[in-house]
């Protein structure tokens, strides 16, 4: 039963205190009114009911965001203007300088201006907004978030945010008065006019306010202040700017500047010499630094990135000058759908929807951008990578790259008696004489003698007879690797320590796991149904996809994986091919049905393989997993209801071979060596698995609980609101 809700001072000074005064709302129902008894619908309810100290906007993926905003709490900009205000102590908007509270103001006690809160004028005011027992950061912080300001991805590059950025997408130096240029490309007096702009007006409650005073409101952020050709050369100084999840370095105000707490940051430190670093040249990824031992600092001439390999595009502003690192999310699915010999182009909306009306094309190496009015841009992109493995044969990092050449409708490696008749190269023989930059090679199989042109990419067959063309593609091996999502943030090469999803959501004090329901319009929900549906009725109604979360187990399983990438890089050195089953890296997305009473079980312990009896141990004696949720779903038991539950799960298959029953692990790979390293887990076919069993419960996740409910009785219909998970049954 429902407690009292708090009251809207209470939780205006919590959020101001502990949550730097915004945060999601599914957290803060989790954190501050599940234990109160309220629903999340009732929590968005009661935020939206208090519009005078909240505002909910959603966020680029989907999720509604409150943030405090108090109307009134305000800068005056008369009293920054020649005139000055007017209305003196009696103006009921804060009398500060603009550029101290932006974290910009470089004239300290020079400025003309008040740089903090000590004035009567200001006491009065912060007491009429009961603003009081905050602290005088707080309250900056307070202002800061209760006024609309210029996008600054838009003035310094491109914003991939779109119409559901939170920022408004004007020039700048417009607002400021000071862009003479009336073909800068970007909004002028039209951004007013912008639905965009309209709903951020309308959000902080400035929906009828004139333009003018609009103008004179909006703060603008550091960079966006700057002008453009003045921003292009820090850019070009610090090498490259990042999207997405990565941070884009600011320019540091003078150590005399007067800034409030929050926006002066920790004090300066000496450089550290083992942060990343990214160039502007084509070079490789210094294996040192993933190491964690690179003896050449600021002297090393190779890119210093904590990951092998990383995606990046030309900054369309920028005219080519600047390269911009694209997320870790896209960065990885790039590099994946790269890997694939057939694939030529991807389009990034399928990774990332603010992508919308972008695609990558890989023979090319360009990134087509279609804009809302139909123009389209054509800018490079590029692969940063470390050393190839023929270069680098001790390296744990190099790059595996294998070379493909185009059979009809497939691909087809080249390998040692693998090509035709028996051909006498392999990949590895044309990645040397690739990396020597000759133009073409020349190389025999039993029948014909062919060459390989490197520059259009393509093998010919030399017998006049034939002179047989054939497309050839240079792809690297996919080694799935967890890209840091912020370049100050150091991650252990050790694989020591797992690293939790930075999508998780707050954890509650000594809870060992928590169910997080997922909106349908969650990116991760959408892929789940995708999976699922992929080989179940659609009649088979998806009632609510949970994300399960427990660091217990997660952490398990991410060094295990870390453990196996590093195993499977060392396994591909030197082979001519990795084939399928000898991948000690495959990891997948594998479905499992199971019971309403063992659900917590599994949630907080992992699937036990020592239950795997209680249904069949065809293939050994260990945890089971589908490819196909159509299978997994003779094994969900139903609820007197007709409910029904199903866990999609990560599963590290890695290397695997066909099982046996009842065998308690995996076959030695090596037959006649009983005491060598194992497979990791079996399947029922080899060529075409469909089912995988593990024995380890470190080699699989919990990751997703789906529940479901079978086809409806005729009598009944189930209606079901998927935001608020609420059944109402209409009877006929």
């Amino acid at each position: 039963m429902a407690t009292a809700a708090p009251s809207e001072l209470d939780m205006f000074r919590a959020m101001c205190s502990q949550y730097n005064g915004r945060e999601t709302l599914d957290r803060l129902w989790q954190l501050e009114f599940c234990q109160l008894g309220l629903d999340l619908d009732q929590t968005e309810s009661w935020f939206r009911r208090h519009p005078n100290k909240f505002r909910l906007h959603e966020a680029t993926n989907g999720e509604l965001v409150v943030s405090v905003m108090v109307p009134r709490a305000r800068l005056c900009f008369g009293h920054t203007s020649k005139m000055g205000c007017k209305r003196g102590d009696q103006c009921r908007f804060f009398h500060l300088c603009r550029y101290f509270l932006q974290g910009s103001c470089q004239r300290d006690s020079r400025c003309n201006f008040i740089h903090d809160l000590s004035s009567e004028q200001a006491r009065k005011l912060i007491r009429e907004l009961q603003l009081d027992t905050l602290q005088d950061d707080e309250i900056y912080n307070v202002i800061r978030l209760s006024t609309p300001k210029v996008c600054d991805a838009y003035n310094t590059h491109s914003c991939l945010k779109a119409d559901r950025c939170p920022d408004i997408h004007v020039c700048s130096g417009f607002v400021r008065g000071r862009c003479g240029n009336k073909a800068c490309g970007l909004d002028h007096d039209c951004y007013f006019d912008t639905k965009q702009t309209r709903r951020i007006l309308s959000d902080f409650r400035m929906a009828k306010t004139d333009r003018r005073t609009v103008l004179k409101t909006l703060l603008i952020p550091q960079t966006a202040a700057a002008p453009r050709q003045n921003l292009r050369k820090v850019n070009q100084a610090t090498s490259t700017k990042t999207s997405l999840a990565r941070t884009t370095s600011r320019p540091t105000p003078p150590a005399n500047a007067s800034l409030p707490a929050q926006a002066v940051g920790p004090k300066a430190k000496a450089p550290d010499l083992n942060e990343e670093r990214i160039l502007d040249s084509d070079t490789t990824i210094c294996e040192g630094f993933l190491s964690g031992k690179c003896l050449k600092s600021r002297l090393c001439l190779q890119h210093h990135i904590k990951a092998p390999y990383l995606w990046q595009y030309q900054d369309l502003q920028s005219q080519g000058k600047q390269w911009v690192s694209f997320s870790p999310d896209v960065t990885a699915k790039l590099e994946e759908v790269f890997s694939q010999p057939s694939n030529v182009s991807i389009a990034l909306n399928d990774i990332e929807p603010s992508l919308n009306g972008w695609t990558a094309h890989f023979d090319r190496m360009e990134l087509e951008i279609s804009d809302s009015h139909q123009r389209t841009h054509t800018v490079r992109i590029r692969r940063l990578s470390t050393p190839s493995s023929v270069e680098s044969a001790n390296g744990a990092w190099s790059t595996k790259w294998v070379w493909y050449w185009e059979d009809g409708n497939s691909w087809c490696e080249y390998r040692s008696n693998k090509y035709g008749s028996s051909a006498h190269i392999t990949s590895d023989d044309i990645e040397r004489a690739y990396l020597t930059k000759r133009p073409w090679y020349n190389f025999q199989t039993d029948e014909y003698s062919y060459i390989l042109d490197f520059t259009e990419m393509y093998q010919q067959n030399l017998d006049q007879r034939y002179s047989t063309k054939r497309l050839v593609r240079r792809r690297p091996v996919f080694v799935q690797f967890q890209i840091p999502r912020a370049t100050n943030t150091s991650q252990s090469s050790s694989g020591t320590k797992g690293s939790l999803p930075t999508t998780w959501k707050r954890m509650p004090p000594k809870e060992a796991f928590i169910r997080v329901s997922l909106a349908p319009t969650h990116s991760e929900f959408k892929e789940v149904e995708t999976l699922f549906r992929q080989t179940m009725k659609e009649n088979m109604i998806i009632i609510q996809i949970e994300r399960v979360q427990n660091p217990r187990l997660w952490e398990k399983y991410d060094i295990n994986k870390q453990q196996m990438t590093r195993k499977s890089i060392d396994n591909q050195r030197g082979r001519g091919a990795v084939t399928r089953s000898h991948n000690y890296n495959d990891e997948r997305k594998l479905f499992h049905g199971t019971e309403p009473d063992i659900i917590k079980g599994i949630c907080h312990q992992n699937f036990d393989h020592r239950l795997s009896g209680k249904n069949a141990t065809k293939y050994g004696k260990g945890s089971y997993f589908a490819k196909k949720a159509s299978y997994s779903h003779r094994y969900s038991d139903a609820s007197p209801d007709g409910t029904r539950y199903m866990f999609l799960a990560n599963v590290l298959v890695g290397m695997y071979t066909a099982g046996k029953k009842d065998i308690p692990r995996p076959p030695p790979i090596d037959p006649n060596d009983p005491n060598g390293d194992l497979y990791d887990s079996c399947v029922d076919d080899e060529a075409n698995p469909k089912i995988f069993v593990v024995f380890k419960d470190d080699q699989c996740y919990p990751a997703y609980l789906i529940t479901y409910q079978d086809d409806l009785v005729s009598s009944d219909i189930l209606w079901y609101s998927r935001g608020i998970q609420t059944y109402f049954y209409l009877y006929f």
